[in-house]
C-alpha cells in the first residue's frame, strides 16, 4: 500500500493562482498581514513526478 504525499504550497507562488485548485487541499489559510493563501495540499505517489513537473512549470520566474 503506497501512502499519498503532502505538502504546503502558496498561491502567489504560481502565475495562475488557481493553479492549486487543481489539487486534493485538506487545509486552507489566509494569512491576516499578506496577500496570500495557504494551502495543505494532497498527492497521489503515483502521480509525484508529474505533479512536479506540473509545479516547476507553474512557478514564477524571480527574474523581473
Amino acid at each position: 500500500m503506497s501512502q499519498n504525499y503532502y505538502g504546503i504550497i502558496l498561491d502567489v507562488e504560481f502565475k495562475d493562482p488557481r493553479f492549486v485548485n487543481q489539487f486534493k487541499i485538506f487545509a486552507k489559510r489566509r494569512s491576516r498581514s499578506n496577500p496570500w493563501i495557504l494551502y495543505g495540499v494532497v498527492v497521489d505517489p503515483n502521480k509525484i513526478k508529474k505533479t512536479i513537473k506540473q509545479v516547476q512549470q507553474n512557478l514564477k520566474s524571480d527574474v523581473s
